[in-house]
């Protein structure tokens, strides 16, 4: 009988889990955030000396990096180490701006990124007060957790100028913990945790220097009307411009329900029709007073101004 009656409760809280989430339609959407700093012209750059035991994978990985977002011409170590000795550069001299400048002459390059990068790994072993199970046997817990630390600091240095444009102390860890029953575990491997530590720091700073694609979560209200659940649909494969049509639809034929304006007030913010979109949630807020539809604003009034961060950035690429 109590087995009956735990299976019914596990039953119930599943289902009124599932009625949860199924109210409303939640879709992720990538959402472009503009660079923490704006470096203006600076987008041939240059990867200079990365001194500590890290420093030359670091080195490599950045390279890769910036060559990949699409946003810079990069010029590897080994071109500038060739053009430096050819020419007779120190290039601890890089703190003159007369250097620098004339290595920016020399390479085509606007800036140089430079920095140190240090790395230590440390595994931590403990295990638990032994125990016995039902059966009178006795067990103990033995853990193994990996650590992994990444200690950096980058410097961007306009090469035309001389002047350092940005400067980043980064600090990052990756971890990971295996544990066995009555005897220790095999490690965490350390070169994937090191690796993990590494991305994360390349992560945080080329959020810095270049534009970044985050997603966010966006959820519509339920909708009663074809054109609104076409609009849903269509939002959820990234058609946002049909998807406004059909919101916009649905709007005429229910002028004043606020569910209806609210979803067509997430389309107008996602084609990037910010007055719009806050006009609409207004008009929600004033039929029916809800602290989502303020929220949605500010978040319009958010996105507004990372787009004209954007739109500079990429004039003065």
């Amino acid at each position: 009988m109590k087995s009956s009656c735990h299976l019914f409760s596990v039953f119930s809280v599943i289902i009124i889990i599932l009625l949860l989430t199924g109210c409303g339609h939640g879709i992720s959407v990538p959402v472009i955030r503009p660079a923490e700093i704006d470096l203006g012209r600076a987008n041939k750059i240059a990867i200079g000396r990365i001194t500590g035991n890290m420093g030359p994978r670091m080195a490599d990985l950045l390279t890769s990096r910036l060559f990949e977002s699409g946003y810079f011409q990069v010029l590897d170590r080994e071109n500038i180490d060739r053009i430096m000795q050819e020419h007779q550069l120190n290039l601890s001299g890089l703190v003159d701006e007369q250097t620098a400048v004339k290595l920016g002459k020399l390479t085509g390059t606007s800036a140089l990124i430079f920095g140190h990068s240090v790395m230590t790994y440390q595994q931590k072993r403990w295990k638990d007060e032994a125990y016995k199970d039902n059966d009178g046997k006795f067990h103990r817990n033995y853990h193994i957790k990996g650590i992994a630390k990444a200690l950096t600091s980058f410097r961007v240095v306009s090469l035309e100028t001389g002047k350092i444009l940005a400067a980043k102390s980064i600090s990052q860890e990756a971890t990971d913990a295996m544990s066995e029953d009555n005897r220790w575990p095999r490690p965490p491997y350390k070169e994937s945790l090191v690796d993990d530590a590494v991305n994360k720091t390349l992560d945080t700073f080329m959020k810095m220097i270049a534009p970044y694609t985050e997603y966010v979560q966006v959820k519509f209200a339920d909708s009663a009307l074809p054109e609104g659940k076409s609009g849903i649909r269509f939002a959820k494969n990234g058609l946002w411009r049909d998807a406004l049509e059909q919101f916009e639809l649905a709007a005429q034929k229910s002028p004043n329900n606020p569910d209806i304006l609210y979803n067509l007030g997430l389309a107008y913010e996602y084609n990037y029709m910010f007055a719009e979109a806050v006009e609409v949630l207004k008009k929600a807020n004033k039929i029916r007073p809800d602290d989502k539809y303020l929220k949605e604003i500010n978040n319009i009034r958010q996105m507004e101004a990372e787009q004209k961060k954007l739109d500079q950035q990429s004039i003065m690429k």
